[in-house]
C-alpha cells in the first residue's frame, strides 16, 4: 500500500466520524426553549348590570365590584327598574385565570319585601372584556332553591 494512502486513512475515519457524530462546520447555536405567554388576570373592578325577572315584572340586578389580585368583593343589589330597590347583598370571589368564583350572601332583612328571607347564591363565570358568562345556583328561606344562567355586563 502507498505511504500516502496509509497516511491518509486516520484523517478519512476522523472526517466519517465527525459527519455520523454531527459534527462539522460551525456548532450549533443552542435554541432557546419557547416561554409560554401568560394570559392577563382580566379586571372586574367596576358596575356590572343585568335584567332579571322580579316579583313586579322585569328588574336589574348590579354588582359593584372592587379586586384585590385574584379576590373579587363588593356589593350586589336588584331592583324593578324604576328604581325601587328589592334586594341587598354582598359578594365574594375568586379569579382562576378567566373564570369568576363567587358565592352572594343576601342575609335576613336583604330582602325589602320579606325581612325574614335570607339566600345564598354559589356561582362561576367566565369573565370577557365587556361580559361575566356563568351559571348559578342556591337558595332562600322564603324562596326555595333555583339556579339559572347569567350575563352581566360592564358598564
Amino acid at each position: 500500500m502507498d505511504s500516502s494512502v496509509i497516511r491518509a486513512i486516520p484523517a478519512l475515519a476522523m472526517l466519517l466520524a465527525a459527519v455520523a457524530c454531527g459534527g462539522g462546520g460551525s456548532p450549533a447555536a443552542p435554541t432557546a426553549t419557547p416561554t409560554p405567554a401568560v394570559a392577563a388576570m382580566p379586571n372586574v373592578a367596576g358596575t356590572w348590570a343585568t335584567l332579571i325577572r322580579v316579583s313586579q315584572g322585569v328588574g336589574l340586578m348590579t354588582w359593584d365590584l372592587t379586586q384585590d389580585g385574584t379576590r373579587v368583593s363588593g356589593a350586589v343589589q336588584a331592583g324593578t327598574t324604576n328604581g325601587t330597590r328589592l334586594i341587598t347583598g354582598t359578594l365574594a370571589g375568586s379569579l382562576q385565570g378567566d373564570v369568576l368564583f363567587f358565592a352572594i350572601t343576601v342575609p335576613p332583612g336583604g330582602y325589602t319585601l320579606d325581612a325574614t328571607c335570607g339566600s345564598t347564591v354559589e356561582g362561576l363565570g367566565t369573565v370577557g372584556r365587556f361580559e361575566i358568562t356563568g351559571v348559578y345556583s342556591g337558595g332562600a328561606n322564603c324562596l326555595g332553591a333555583f339556579n339559572g344562567e347569567f350575563l352581566m355586563t360592564k358598564q
